[in-house]
């Protein structure tokens, strides 16, 4: 007993958006580049660039000081 998914099921980027505001931004990409670009509807390429200039430049992880 297992997991099926349809075979014609396509990813979209809304699925991965809401992925990565629930579960953080890193795992969303490893999660994108477990998904074939062929069974993306959307731009896989887009999605992934966004997803890890968010993680590379953004300040989620980030310790944040305050201003004097």
């Amino acid at each position: 007993m297992g997991l099926t998914l349809d075979p014609h099921y396509k990813f979209s980027e809304d699925e991965v958006r809401q992925y990565a505001a629930k579960n953080g931004k890193l795992a969303a990409i490893e999660w994108l580049s477990l998904i074939p670009p062929d069974r993306f509807d959307g731009n896989w390429q887009k999605v992934y660039d966004e997803l890890e200039s968010a993680v590379y430049w953004g300040n989620d992880n980030a310790v944040r000081q305050e201003q004097i």
